[in-house]
């Protein structure tokens, strides 16, 4: 007599490919936010990740494996955005996966290269939006770089008509998208950030911190400038921490700031010495020409520091929710500073509802839930329980 199976046969595990920076190795906010999914998602798929880089780099979790394509950095400066040499590396690369699903923030030719793969597989592509540049026309940074840059912003085009899934940051993000590409968003999701399990330590005097990679665009002058104007008040001291830019940039920025009183150069740090500062100080400035959702508002507010801002405002949060300032010039930036330096009730109202909304807004759980729930939904990769777990199951390590 034959007695039936009822075992039941597991769906094989979704395998998925991200094109992104590996985070313990490329130390920004999004790769660490990338990262976090990727713990999140590990126990219930297969994970692979395809970054830039100069050498193979040998992965510190077990079951994740990594590809890598050559940066040639010396080309990219004399080329700007030649992405689109890439083209044999990525396909064979993202050939040697066969992903079911490919996840990206990437708004450059890899796009293109992905969604053409994509399209001649069952593989999906999913696209996460990280910048407002991203879904903005064709700007060009240079006369030199002109052809290439165009290029590559073309094929970026194309990545973003023929992702399967976009995911988006914020609302306006999604505004961009419809009126320059015909796009929606099928899912807006705020970043994610690990809360902080120490509570924050504020001294007396009220220190002002600027972070970001020193490069144009984040506009650090901007930062000198206002530091300068800060001089004449007791009791404040002005921060810079960020990842040194090319040699004749850097050396005239340093060569402004040696002549500035009480503001301090750190260079780059690491996320947690960032968030060690960040939980010191008391006003975060931010001067960029223009960000996503910049990861270092939601380690601000996590820690209380409200944020004063010359340019980027997501949807108009900082003065919608009180916790912060967006100043649209310098002398409104010089303005709105000495306020909440002057004002340490302000500041303490401003740096509690930031709190609360960071908890509200960029839970690393509800986020990341939120996320898996979706490559769930499109895919039917078998992420359930995932939401169960806790955050001491995907923690990233401290010595990363």
């Amino acid at each position: 007599m034959l007695v039936e199976d009822d075992t039941q046969t597991m769906p094989p595990r979704k395998r998925l490919l991200l094109i992104s920076g590996y985070f313990p190795v490329e130390t920004g906010g999004a790769e660490q936010q990338v990262y976090c999914l990727v713990k999140y998602l590990q126990p219930h798929m297969d994970i692979h990740y395809l970054s830039l880089w100069d050498r193979d780099i040998e992965s510190r979790d077990p079951g994740i494996t990594i590809s890598t394509i050559p940066t040639r950095k010396r080309l990219r400066r004399i080329l700007g955005r030649y992405y689109a040499l890439d083209y044999p590396w990525v396909m064979n690369a993202i050939s040697q996966v066969d992903p079911d699903i490919i996840y990206t923030r990437s708004a450059t030719a890899h796009l293109a290269m992905a969604a053409r793969y994509a399209m001649r597989s069952k593989c999906l592509l999913i696209w996460h939006i990280s910048s407002m540049r991203d879904v903005q026309r064709f700007t060009a940074a240079s006369l030199r770089t002109i052809p290439f840059d165009y290029l590559d912003k073309r094929m970026t085009e194309y990545g973003i008509r023929h992702a399967d899934y976009i995911i988006g940051q914020v609302k306006c993000q999604d505004d961009l998208l419809r009126q320059n590409y015909g796009r929606a968003c099928d899912l807006i999701v705020g970043n994610w950030h690990p809360e902080p399990a120490q509570p924050c330590g504020k001294g007396r005097a009220v220190k002002v911190v600027w972070i970001a990679n020193i490069k144009p665009l984040k506009k650090p002058e901007a930062f000198i400038d206002l530091a300068e104007r800060l001089t004449t008040i007791n009791d404040v001291e002005c921060i810079m921490i960020g990842r040194p830019g090319s040699p004749r940039y850097q050396q005239d920025l340093e060569s402004r700031m040696r002549n500035v009183r009480r503001l301090i150069y750190l260079g780059e740090r690491s996320i947690d010495e960032v968030n060690r500062i960040l939980a010191e100080s008391h006003i975060l400035v931010n001067t960029s020409a223009y960000e996503g959702f910049p990861n270092t508002f939601i380690q601000a507010w996590f820690r209380e520091v409200p944020v004063v801002s010359l340019h980027v405002d997501p949807d108009g949060i900082l003065a919608r929710e009180g916790v912060g300032f967006h100043s649209g010039s310098l002398e409104r930036l010089a303005h709105d500073t000495k306020r909440l330096i002057e004002n340490s009730d302000l500041r303490t109202r401003m740096g509690t509802r930031a709190r609360a909304l960071a908890r509200q807004n960029h839970s690393l759980t509800r986020n990341l839930s939120r996320i898996a729930k979706f490559f769930e939904d499109v895919s039917g990769a078998d992420v359930e329980g995932a939401q169960t777990r806790t955050a001491e199951t995907w923690a990233i390590p401290r010595d990363y």
